[in-house]
């Protein structure tokens, strides 16, 4: 029986290794074992039950509330979702490299999750899916490459078919540099709007200097910073949190500056330790920014 270490079941899930683990402790969601150095080892059963309990959380239902219920109530939940597209059929798209067939899958699942909640529900699990099998061999890089520029295109169509008022506050997002931004950035820009905000998207890694200066030029009423940290090398990660800490720095104390993403505790701490919020997810980024507004 194939079983998965906890960092692949964090790129298949699109959950965090904070967030397994939790599940874990608090809900008793999985109980995975462990191997002879104490590591955690998930079975292929406990990898489905945790990609169901990931597409009905982002769908709204608390986890406190799902945690316990049989993989086969599970499907039944989250049936409008899985039922018409998964993660898996993506990848299998994706595999052939053929853009016509990708994009109506991920059409599919656009209509299924509806643009707020495609974001968290499809394309964070769908690249992450894109990744593990990268690292199982049965896809390559030319493949995540591909699939971000047909995500890239989708979602920059439902960025420009977004409502936005004139008189809405402007709210800036970037990201640092050598990290792959463009879903997260385009996702947040979708969320801002849809909570009454004039999203200004900048290319990543545009300087911190220049986001601050933005930021104050434009009377920006808040910022959002996207920050990817996992398979990357030590020194792109602390270059990634010095520019996320020098945004804040460099921006007015009155302007919120939130970030998210994939990102380990400990850097997730040090970001929140510097005076930035973290906001697990699209959907509690729009909570926070229609919070602002109130």
């Amino acid at each position: 029986m194939r079983e998965y270490p906890i960092r692949s079941v964090s790129l298949r899930t699109g959950l965090s290794v904070h967030v397994l683990r939790a599940w874990e402790n608090r809900y008793q969601a999985v109980r995975p074992t462990r191997n002879a150095s104490g590591q955690r080892r998930y079975s292929t059963e406990q990898l489905l039950r945790l990609e169901l309990l990931a597409t009905a959380r982002a769908a709204g239902h608390s986890i406190g509330s799902i945690a316990m219920l049989p993989v086969a109530e599970l499907k039944e939940l989250t049936s409008s979702q899985t039922g018409i597209a998964t993660v898996d059929k993506g990848v299998s798209c994706l595999a052939l490299l053929d853009a016509v067939l990708l994009d109506q899958e991920l059409q599919r699942a656009l209509k299924a999750f509806g643009p707020l909640d495609f974001i968290d529900g499809f394309v964070f699990p769908f690249v992450s899916g894109v990744k593990l099998a990268i690292a199982e061999g049965r896809l390559a890089q030319v493949h995540l490459s591909f699939a971000h520029a047909r995500l890239r295109d989708l979602l920059a169509l439902v960025d420009a078919s977004s409502k936005r008022s004139k008189n809405a506050p402007n709210v800036v997002i970037g990201s640092p540099p050598g990290f792959d931004h463009e879903p997260g950035q385009l996702g947040s820009a979708i969320h801002a709007s849809s909570a009454g905000w004039r999203p200004v998207r900048f290319s990543p890694g545009t300087p911190a200097e220049e986001l601050a200066f933005a930021a104050v030029s434009m009377k920006a009423q808040a910022v959002v910073y996207c920050i990817l940290l996992t398979a990357k090398a030590a020194g792109a990660m602390v270059q990634a949190l010095a520019e996320a800490i020098l945004v804040r720095r460099l921006t007015p104390a009155f302007i919120p500056v939130f970030f998210g993403g994939r990102i380990d505790r400990e850097s997730s701490q040090t970001l929140s330790d510097a005076g930035l919020q973290y906001v697990g997810s699209m959907n509690s980024l729009r909570t926070r920014l229609g919070e602002l507004l109130t």
